[in-house]
């Protein structure tokens, strides 16, 4: 049987043995006698206690004290004391060590995770600053859209209240053409009254104001707000709506004309000379200097052999300053006879500038003219009146700006020859 004592030692010799601070020592010799289990005792706790005794100095005995085997039994405590202390070093070495080797891999986490953060900052930035000049854009173009819907609801509050005054005209003319006989050469109804030809007139000049201030966003809406010459690429288009019935007109032309000799014939021309049936000058205006306002019937021939008539009025607004000559006008269409109740407006926006090239004297006009039918009441019924009013405003348009071009190349003519002679 071994005692609990050699148990122990046997554990410490193994212990030592695998830290290879021992050196193994034979436990046979004098092993024999195996009977005597106490003799055996002894004898493994003597040699178990010289081997701790030879490593003693490798344990560092504190100065001062001797280690002396009083017995085995005393040298085994002593010993066992000192591989206490020798294995709590190692631990607390092993646990130094551990937290370092933590220690360093977080250290390198940290340093990769600061890495990829910079890098998505930047990234974000990237982004950010894309984002910022996209959202600014669409805010700029807000804000235009806003200011043009701003625009657009003012003017269709002006052109509802001309509705509606030409809608009480109306009403007045149709109650006062029962009383009123006959009169022209076509048997058309017709009221003629000072007070109507006021209020139109008037509020055609109110509005007129509001079109000149328009006249460069339309120009440069339509890309007619270049001032370059273009003697060999003159510009005449004609765009028609058949379902709304309205048409458009643009134009850039380049005539060999002074542009002053241009200014002073375009304006003291009358305008539209070609319509002389029943045409008056309106002289009320508060700056007849740059203003012009004249009325005039047009009579025509529909397809069913029925004669009917228009009376149209016109109003004219001159803005000149800097080499630049600014016309805007308004021209009203009122339908009469077989045509009443249906009417039109006409915009139309002309720029002259003289050429920029010295060699070459000239004058480059810019025009654009925009007309939009107007009805009032059912118009359902009235599908052919309607259709063939549309097709004599396109008509009637055409022929007013191939009148006006010829006139005022022929009125230049003349002065450039009269001028020479």
């Amino acid at each position: 049987m071994t005692t609990p004592e050699t148990s122990f030692l046997v554990e410490i010799d193994q212990f030592l043995a695998s830290c290879d601070v021992l050196t193994p020592i034979s436990a046979s010799d004098g092993g024999d006698n195996d009977n005597n289990t106490n003799t055996s005792s002894k004898r493994t706790n003597l040699q178990t206690s010289g081997r701790l005794v030879r490593i003693a100095p490798r344990l560092g005995r504190p100065r001062g004290k001797t280690l002396t085997i009083q017995d085995g039994d005393d040298a085994v405590i002593d010993m066992t004391r000192e591989l206490e202390k020798v294995k709590d070093r190692n631990k607390r070495r092993h646990y130094r060590e551990q937290r370092h080797n933590e220690r360093a891999s977080l250290q390198r986490e940290i340093e990769q995770l600061t890495g990829k953060l910079k890098r998505s900052q930047r990234h974000d930035s990237l982004f950010t600053s894309v984002w910022k000049t996209l959202s600014e854009h669409q805010l700029a173009a807000r804000m235009a859209a806003e200011d043009e819907q701003r625009r657009l609801r003012k003017a269709i509050d002006i052109q509802s209240a001309l509705l509606q005054e030409f809608h009480e005209l109306m009403n007045q003319r149709v109650t006062n053409s029962y009383n009123t006989p006959s009169a022209g050469s076509y048997n058309n109804k017709r009221v003629c009254g000072e007070l109507d030809d006021d209020a139109i007139f008037s509020a055609c000049l109110d509005e007129l104001n509001g079109v000149y201030a328009e006249t460069d966003a339309i120009l440069r809406m339509r890309g007619l707000d270049a001032t370059a010459a273009n003697w060999d690429d003159p510009k005449d288009t004609w765009t028609r709506d058949l379902d709304r019935g309205c048409f458009e007109y643009e134009g850039k032309i380049t005539q060999p004309f002074a542009y002053r000799d241009y200014c002073q014939i375009r304006w003291h021309a009358p305008p539209l000379p070609h319509r002389q049936e029943c045409r008056q000058h309106y002289q009320l205006l508060n700056d007849s200097r740059n203003t012009m306002a004249s009325k005039f019937r047009i009579t025509t021939r529909l397809s069913s052999g029925e004669y009917a008539s228009v009376m149209q009025r016109m109003v004219i607004l001159r803005h000149e300053k800097e080499e630049r000559l600014a016309l805007v006008w308004l021209l009203f269409t009122e339908g009469e006879g077989s045509l009443s109740g249906i009417h039109a407006q006409e915009t139309g926006w002309t720029v002259a500038t003289p050429t920029t090239s010295e060699d070459k004297t000239g004058t480059v006009m810019t025009t654009c003219v925009k007309n939009v039918p107007m009805y009032l009441g059912d118009i359902a019924a009235r599908k052919l009146e309607v259709k063939e009013f549309e097709d004599k405003l396109f008509n009637w348009g055409s022929e007013n700006h191939i009148e006006v071009i010829n006139g005022l190349k022929s009125l230049t003519l003349t002065k450039i020859l009269f001028r020479k002679s």
